[in-house]
């Protein structure tokens, strides 16, 4: 009744003292509003009846408006709202900056998520903000195994090309989504190309390295490598236990050596392997004061990829055809590896 009758104070002190269960909604958001409009003194009491009229389903611009300015609630409440201002297309930047934020201190990720970082790089929000909530994403996409979108690696790129982000974790992150599409345009190939330099300048060099373009990776020599890689917590030590295995089954002794923590956890070590060999291994790993040993694995070159013209590739191709009795591939691999040998003697001079 005192709604009814626009007492809107008196109304909303009944309501403080006792409550507004079974006053219909569509009357407290019209006391809401007023009294947002009105500029209530008792903000708590207020910011507590517009978030009880909210959940019910009922609002409008003035307290969607009140609520982004003055909400503090979960990122899924967050982002629900979000949504609703939305629809209003009212504006959301401060609310943008508090779930992003909120998302990284509370380790959750808000519904959306690509189109609320697009849209508070759009409304020119904070670069360090954006830089932060865009390590955040790589982090857990990189090291976590969380998916990542297509829209959100664009926004992580303008922000790199703009000098915003410098973050390892986050060029990380785009060679590992680089090397999982089938092509890369001119400028991705450009700027994969700037980021594995810096990536291996730093000692950073990982298994997935294989599944970028070989141009790219040759200068590495990553394609002539096999990788030993696995993933435990970062403080753990690891020791890898491994045996080689030639092609006339002559087998080394076992050897035992520790594995470096490349990156937060990353365990990697590289071997160079020839056709026909193989490599046997497990690993020991020490965290806890615990000592368990992993799964004994085995990797040959005679199920890998022996095309290409590197040095080690050649000889791994004169192997094969040596070993499948292709005399014919094995004349043209020779001739390859003698050409090559030549020109680098005769033309690519060490300087003092």
């Amino acid at each position: 009744l005192l709604i009814r009758e626009g007492r809107y104070e008196e109304a909303f002190h009944v309501i403080s003292e006792f409550g507004c269960e079974g006053v219909p909604t569509r009357l407290l958001l019209r006391l809401s509003s007023r009294l947002i409009l009105g500029d209530g003194e008792d903000g708590e009491k207020l910011l507590q009846l517009t978030e009880y009229v909210f959940k019910k389903e009922k609002y409008d611009e003035v307290m969607l408006s009140y609520l982004r300015d003055h909400y503090r609630g979960s990122v899924r409440n967050l982002c629900r709202l979000w949504r609703k201002l939305k629809g209003f297309q009212l504006e959301t930047l401060s609310l943008d900056e508090r779930i992003l934020l909120q998302s990284i201190r509370t380790h959750q990720f808000p519904d959306d998520e690509g189109k609320i970082l697009c849209d508070y790089v759009r409304q020119q929000g904070r670069p360090e903000v954006t830089a932060a909530f865009l390590s955040y994403l790589s982090d857990y996409y990189f090291l976590g195994g969380r998916a990542i979108s297509e829209s959100e690696i664009v926004t992580m790129e303008n922000a790199m090309d703009r000098g915003e982000v410098d973050y390892t974790i986050c060029k990380l992150a785009l060679l590992r989504y680089y090397s999982t599409l089938d092509t890369l345009d001119a400028r991705r190939m450009e700027r994969a190309g700037v980021l594995l330099k810096q990536m291996d300048e730093k000692g950073l060099r990982f298994e997935f390295y294989h599944k970028l373009p070989k141009r790219l990776i040759q200068a590495y020599q990553i394609e002539d490598k096999v990788f030993v890689q696995d993933q435990f917590r970062p403080g753990s030590r690891v020791i890898l236990h491994y045996q080689l295995k030639e092609q006339d089954g002559e087998q080394t002794e076992w050897i035992s050596e520790p594995m470096n923590n490349v990156y937060h956890g990353i365990f990697v070590k590289e071997f160079l392997l020839f056709y026909g060999e193989s490599l046997r291994y497990y690993m020991s790993v020490m965290d806890d004061g615990k000592i368990s040993d992993s799964d004994t694995y085995e990797v040959s070159l005679v199920d890998m990829d022996t095309s290409g013209a590197t040095k080690f590739r050649l000889l791994n191709r004169m192997l094969e055809a040596r070993d499948q009795g292709d005399d014919g591939k094995l004349r043209e691999a020779e001739e390859q590896y003698l050409r090559q040998e030549c020109f680098v003697n005769r033309f690519l001079k060490l300087m003092d």
